[in-house]
């Protein structure tokens, strides 16, 4: 089939579709491939990052990041769970054990299961919603079984992803027209006769 819309033609075959965001919006793309029940993997690259989305049945239920925020073990030290120390000793301890780091959190009792889910869900939105502001990358679908006995597997809504995307990126426009340059370093005046409410 070839699908049409706005943008330049692209191919789609049974097992894979290659091309550019700016060929075809990604919003189209994840729609896409979720409306046609799709099984596989998507990867999207700029020159700096790799993303890989795991799509069952036309369910995003997985995505990582070479990004290192967008890391588990660094969401969890920015958010105060674990420590750095106890990071660091998972990151070795659990790839002498050829554990998955967040698997090995538990065991360690650093983190309980729930916590574990609730931020495995938190790293794979922040990695969709991150590549929603990138303005070049290159894509590839394919159709593509997975193994899920060692990931914690929760569906997402993709309209619900795509909308609260759309509301960040129309945030970070607003904030765009105020910080113009991303050298610019914001002090306080001198006007400010308070600074406790800051």
């Amino acid at each position: 089939r070839i699908y049409t819309k706005n943008y330049k033609q692209f191919k789609w075959s049974k097992m894979s579709l290659t091309g550019n965001i700016n060929t075809i919006d990604l919003t189209d793309l994840l729609q896409l491939l979720c409306n046609d029940q799709k099984t596989g993997i998507l990867k999207i690259t700029n020159e700096k990052n790799e993303v890989k989305i795991i799509i069952k049945d036309g369910s995003i239920i997985y995505a990582t990041s070479s990004q290192k925020e967008f890391r588990l073990g660094t969401l969890m030290v920015n958010e105060g769970i674990i420590t750095y120390k106890q990071l660091m000793d998972a990151i070795v301890e659990s790839k002498k054990q050829n554990l998955a780091i967040g698997k090995f959190l538990v065991i360690k009792k650093y983190i309980t299961t729930d916590i574990l889910k609730q931020f495995s869900n938190k790293q794979v939105e922040e990695i969709l919603y991150n590549i929603f502001l990138w303005n070049e990358g290159n894509f590839e679908y394919k159709d593509q079984a997975h193994n899920f006995d060692e990931m914690i597997v929760v569906p997402f809504n993709t309209m619900n992803i795509i909308l609260e995307a759309a509301r960040r990126i129309d945030e970070m426009s607003i904030f765009k027209k105020k910080i113009n340059n991303e050298k610019m370093v914001f002090s306080i005046t001198e006007k400010i006769l308070d600074n406790e409410g800051i």
